[in-house]
């Protein structure tokens, strides 16, 4: 169990997936809650549907939704739900439509319910959220808010046949009641951290705990009830080969889940930021089983002349591999936490045995470029010149990140950058390979950047700039970024992420439009005045442009916010033919970036959500 995993997102709206509820009496029913509210399955989640989710009141959010969802033992239809905002809803036909438990919120201030545990015979519900332990009972339909308990309980249990007796967790030590909830008492400090879960897979005098502190974590034992506590996770065994990041990372990181297997007591399953771990000896030795389910948020590709695929990601850094894909290795990051090299690398551009990427540390307040000039070896982190803080004024993304560059194909040491935000962001230059960086006098007038900065190859004085918000369009300059002016539009644009140039004089800009919806631009002179070649269906923005080497055109299409499914086409030149190439993609968040790599023939696909695709493209 858990040694290979694939993509069960069929009809899952919302990909920030908090929590999955099992029904006992029908394995194949599947409650998922996430940031929209709850999907539902009927066949163990090969296909979801979206419920009701009360106007908006049902949503979840990670990780303080853990078990804030729970399914009758008895019909799989009766379901109840504790919502983000601190609301409990029951439903008795699979989330079709909801009433509110009781005449308010269990607790006296609107926090997301963290865990419920439901007892159907004695005709009560008890919740939790940061505020304490709360107890519903079904009879009088009211709520019970325990002042006197601890507070912050992350996870709780009770006895499934005697649920007077509760554990919480939440603290640095372990609180127990015997009457229900009406008094407590406390068991020995746990050694480090606070216990963030908890597992009882038979009997409360054995259980464990997920610690936490900061961003390390891991597992503790007790056999007298929560009472003492000693370290249990003896050997943790990562694989490398499928999680690189482990490399620098290491194995004991935060963890958000530590289950059991229901059939085999002997079967825990924990998670952590970067994985999945199984132990088939109750937690003493654990072994890495990601195979399957990629953990890379990854921002874009590029191909390097001996054929060494490069891979930049938020969060895991920038990876690359020797053999098209298969398996990578990290490159930045390498073996170790440093300040200001872990974190996001948003772009990468190789120019033969050296490369460049953009980077935004997050130990420091501010954006660098990354270069190197020995295949990965070694680095330099560039930023003479650039801004000391991250721009917080008009920008996408609550900061501003470093996330376009360009190179002059006739003077490769020139580099060109593009940061959002008004206050210190802006288009860059170096003219000594990233060494240092001037920002010009005069600016584009929307400095509301994405990745749309390109150069002209048959005119690389002339540089495109695409921006979004209330002065989006695409910006041109003809002298090398000393001066700026607004192309031509057909229509007003909105928002444009995504530029590059075409054979001849065609140029493309993906993006979004007015009414919300994806939308491709082009233009026919060398990106002079354009017009909509294409409006895709649906909400979200075009991204991940890639003009192939015949002239075709490959766009994705995103939802933002993790709304899904994406998509991929493939369109002629001029825009007047489009096929959907998703094949056999799973279903889920729309591509950061295409590339095409001609040696392979292949179509390369950095996700947002969910790592790297290729595809033949002939």
């Amino acid at each position: 169990m858990g040694e290979n995993w694939h993509f069960v997102t069929h009809g899952l709206g919302h990909l920030i997936v908090s929590l999955i509820a099992v029904a006992e009496s029908n394995s194949n029913v599947l409650y998922a809650g996430t940031d929209d509210g709850i999907f539902y399955s009927q066949n163990a989640g090969e296909s979801w549907i979206a419920v009701d989710n009360a106007g908006g009141q049902i949503h979840f959010g990670r990780p303080e939704s853990h078990r804030s969802i729970v399914v009758s033992k008895t019909n799989p239809e009766h379901v109840i739900a504790g919502s983000y905002t601190g609301d409990v809803f029951y439903s008795e036909n699979s989330g079709r439509s909801w009433k509110r438990l009781g005449n308010g919120r269990p607790f006296e201030k609107p926090s997301p319910i963290t865990a419920l545990a439901w007892f159907e015979k004695e005709k009560i519900l008890y919740a939790s959220s940061d505020q304490g332990m709360a107890k519903f009972d079904f009879e009088n339909s009211e709520w019970k808010y325990f002042l006197s308990g601890p507070k912050s309980v992350t996870d709780f249990w009770a006895a499934p046949d005697s649920p007077q007796t509760v554990f919480a967790a939440g603290q640095n030590k372990i609180f127990i009641s015997h009457d229900g909830c009406q008094t407590w008492k406390h068991g020995a400090l746990i050694p480090r951290g606070v216990i963030f879960r908890l597992l009882v897979p038979e009997n409360e005098k054995n259980m464990w705990a997920a610690w936490n502190d900061g961003w390390k974590g891991g597992v503790i034992y007790s056999n007298d009830g929560g009472e003492n506590w000693k370290p249990w996770d003896k050997e943790m065994n990562a694989d490398l080969a499928s999680d690189p990041t482990r490399s620098w990372a290491g194995v004991h990181g935060r963890i958000n889940a530590l289950k059991a297997d229901p059939f085999d007591k002997n079967v825990f399953f924990r998670t952590d930021w970067w994985g999945v771990w199984r132990s088939d000896d109750q937690g003493v030795t654990w072994n890495e089983k990601i195979k399957g389910a990629p953990n890379t948020v990854a921002t874009d590709i590029a191909f390097s002349p001996e054929g060494r695929v490069y891979v930049s990601s938020m969060d895991n850094g920038l990876l690359g591999s020797d053999d098209d894909g298969k398996t990578y290795q990290t490159f930045f990051p390498a073996k170790e936490y440093i300040d200001d090299v872990n974190g996001d690398v948003w772009r990468v551009l190789t120019l033969g045995k050296k490369f460049l990427a953009t980077s935004t540390p997050w130990g420091t307040d501010y954006d660098q470029v990354i270069l190197s000039q020995d295949s990965g070896a070694s680095f330099q982190k560039l930023r003479n010149g650039l801004p000391l803080h991250r721009p917080k004024i008009n920008v996408l993304w609550q900061r501003g990140y470093a996330r376009a560059i360009a190179v002059r194909p006739d003077k490769p040491e020139v580099i060109y950058l593009g940061i959002d935000g008004d206050d210190g962001g802006g288009f860059f230059v170096s003219k000594d390979g990233g060494q240092s960086w001037q920002r010009p006098e005069n600016q584009p007038s929307s400095l509301k950047i994405y990745n749309g900065l390109a150069v002209d190859p048959e005119n690389p004085a002339r540089i495109l700039w695409g921006a979004s918000g209330k002065k989006a369009g695409v910006y041109l300059s003809e002298d090398g970024g000393n001066h700026w002016r607004l192309a031509e539009s057909q229509i007003p644009m909105k928002d444009v992420y995504d530029i590059a140039f075409g054979p001849g004089r065609h140029v493309y800009a993906a993006g979004g439009s007015h009414d919300e919806m994806p939308v491709l631009y082009g233009s026919e002179d060398h990106g002079e005045h354009w017009k909509v070649l294409k409006k895709f269906e649906g909400n979200g923005g075009a991204k991940g442009l890639c003009v192939l080497p015949d002239g075709r055109v490959a766009v994705g299409i995103i939802r933002w916010h993790g709304k899904a499914p994406g998509h991929v086409y493939l369109g002629s030149s001029d825009g007047s033919v489009w096929e959907n190439i998703d094949g056999d993609l799973p279903e889920g968040d729309g591509p950061a970036a295409l590339r095409y790599n001609e040696k392979e023939k292949m179509l390369y696909l950095a996700r947002f959500a969910g790592s790297v695709y290729k595809t033949k493209i002939l």
